[in-house]
């Protein structure tokens, strides 16, 4: 429930920062989640998303993406990221 409500009161960039972390790093991984908010977020919103991640984690969201994904949903993900960014 705190959780929760601390979500609520986060910026909308680092709520998601925080959503993505602990989807990539719980037991486990929900790559799912991560592509729902690539997917649903625009590019400027992306961008904060990614900005919040590197500051809050003190590390790249692409890079710890690509180390926790495989396979062909690593691929898509890349693909949405290289998308989003033209």
């Amino acid at each position: 429930m705190q959780y929760m409500v601390y979500l609520q009161l986060c910026e909308p960039s680092d709520r998601d920062a925080e959503i993505i972390r602990r989807a990539m790093y719980a037991n486990k991984t929900d790559l799912k989640l991560v592509m729902e908010i690539i997917c649903t977020r625009s590019s400027l919103e992306l961008l904060s998303i990614k900005q919040a991640y590197r500051v809050k984690y003190i590390s790249l969201l692409e890079q710890d993406i690509l180390t926790k994904a495989n396979g062909s949903l690593k691929e898509v993900i890349v693909l949405l990221f290289l998308k989003k960014n033209m």
